[in-house]
């Protein structure tokens, strides 16, 4: 569902530890362990599960996304309101 609505590849990765992968791959890149910083990357982060959009899931999303705009400007002061509730 989330490649249709962004209409691009979504990938899972193998480590759900993003924010002690980044620090870590900065200290590998600080070492001089690796030449840059996509090449640690290459090392350091694996896809484990890929999912691309099909265009007609993006198509949907896409008309659904545009009917969302065009009623924007007329909820937007209901949306103040139930903010102040």
């Amino acid at each position: 569902m989330l490649a249709g609505i962004l209409n691009k590849r979504v990938v899972t990765l193998e480590t759900q530890e993003g924010s002690a992968t980044a620090p870590r791959c900065w200290r590998w890149r600080g070492q001089a362990e690796y030449a840059s910083v996509p090449e640690v990357c290459r090392a350091a982060i694996r896809e484990t599960e890929s999912v691309s959009p099909s265009a007609a899931e993006a198509a949907f999303y896409e008309k659904g996304h545009r009917v969302y705009q065009a009623l924007y400007p007329a909820l937007k002061p209901i949306y103040a309101q139930i903010a102040e509730l």
